[in-house]
């Protein structure tokens, strides 16, 4: 057997040739049509809920849309609220840089009334001694007292 035997043509027969059939035949031609007909009927109603279906994306992306819009409107309004708030937190710090200092004014406030108050018991001794000379040594540690409280409250 030689290659060109070997070879088989698609649509021939073992060399013969293949009648074409012209036309189809009755039965299968009825089916044909109503397949066409059913087809018809499952395009449209296919389109028909395609055009449904964009009609409900298209109403639920515009209410979406609509919100967004609504809550994109409120951003500078909530702008300037935060802004109002920064303005009042650099008030409580600027009052809470204050407060830190507050222990040591404290102090300095609690020494000074003690002093005052060694100042005068040792006023009102002075007035007790019977000598000049321990009066006067009184009168000098009164004074003392009353000149660190001065400087105290610089």
């Amino acid at each position: 057997m030689s290659a060109a035997e070997k070879i088989h043509h698609i649509g021939k027969a073992n060399g013969a040739k293949v009648e074409r059939i012209a036309e189809p035949a009755p039965e299968a031609q009825a089916i044909m049509d109503r397949t066409n007909r059913d087809m018809g009927k499952v395009a449209l109603l296919v389109s028909i809920m395609s055009v449904i279906l964009l009609v409900v994306f298209f109403f639920g992306l515009n209410q979406n849309l609509t919100s967004l819009t609504e809550q994109v409107s409120v951003i500078p309004g909530m702008q300037q609220q935060i802004q109002g708030i920064d303005g009042k937190i650099a008030g409580i710090e600027t009052e809470l840089g204050a407060l830190k200092d507050l222990p040591a004014k404290t102090k300095k406030m609690v020494v000074g009334t003690m002093l005052q108050e060694m100042a005068q018991k040792a006023g009102y001794l002075g007035s007790q001694m019977e000598s000049d000379a321990q009066n006067a040594k009184l009168q000098q540690a009164m004074q003392l007292m009353q000149e660190v409280q001065a400087d105290m409250q610089k």
